[in-house]
């Protein structure tokens, strides 16, 4: 796990390799659906150490301030939802809702070069589609569309 600043630093360089050979780059970020002013940062880092242990030596997971990140290689959008949702039951929820149920969880993400060509034009997708997730009243993994990629 790493924190938010090596992550982007991650994220710079994975696309520079990925344009270099020619491979898809996903990044995904995602936080527990909880009423405003109760994210908290130590649960966030919490889960995020917990999701380290589920994905390939090759990816990497961030510990956000509020949300967890995940760099995926060679992972395109269309695999993003499956990972998102088996991701989100593994981890469970800091939070249960008051029938029990487990809670939900709010996702954004995107996809070099399928819908973002720069590291920090994914970043702010990924983050502006989790919010959106959020908005719509979370339980959802939000995904850009995707672009016309040159040959």
């Amino acid at each position: 796990m790493v924190e938010e600043d090596l992550f982007r630093y991650l994220v710079e360089l994975e696309l520079r390799k990925a344009a270099r050979l020619q491979y898809c780059v996903s990044v995904v970020y995602f936080t527990p659906d909880m009423p405003p002013g109760e994210a908290d940062p130590d649960t966030t880092r919490r889960l995020a150490e917990n999701a380290t242990r589920r994905f390939r030596a090759g990816d990497v997971v961030a510990s956000l301030p509020t949300a967890i990140g995940l760099l995926l290689v060679d992972a395109e959008t269309q695999a993003l939802p499956h990972i998102f949702d088996r991701t989100t039951e593994q981890l469970g929820h800091p939070r249960p809702l008051p029938s029990g149920e487990p809670g939900t969880w709010s996702g954004g993400a995107s996809c070099y070069p399928l819908t973002a060509m720069t590291g920090a034009e994914m970043l702010r997708q990924a983050s502006d589609l989790m919010a959106e997730a959020t908005r719509a009243g979370g339980g959802r993994l939000c995904l850009p569309r995707t672009r016309e990629v040159p040959a």
